[in-house]
């Protein structure tokens, strides 16, 4: 690798707004939990709160976080983000998603 090539990735690096893309997937896993929610309680007699497997609560406990953290997670205006490489796989499969799911950018 030559060092021009060196100066680009640095480049490219510095480009990275790493608070949009942190907001980016925390929306996305509010988008893809809200959906499985609402399937799930349709599909289940109205089952609400803990009985619904994709409730915040839920899925606070799958990743082993406080449902009070999960949901500042999921709050789009919160400024301190932090989720964990190993909490986001197992929100891929808690979801059915691919990791690149979460970093697509939608609506934000």
């Amino acid at each position: 690798m030559d060092t021009e090539e060196i100066y680009q990735i640095l480049d490219n690096l510095y480009k990275i707004d790493f608070y949009v893309n942190k907001r980016c997937i925390c929306m996305n896993m509010k988008k893809f939990r809200m959906e499985k929610y609402e399937n799930y309680r349709v599909n289940n007699n109205g089952a609400r709160g803990s009985k619904n497997p994709y409730s915040s609560q839920n899925i606070a406990s799958y990743l082993g976080i406080s449902e009070r953290h999960y949901k500042r997670l999921e709050n789009p205006n919160e400024k301190c983000k932090h989720l964990s490489l190993v909490n986001l796989i197992k929100l891929c499969y808690v979801f059915h998603k691919e990791l690149s799911d979460f970093i697509q950018i939608h609506d934000l």
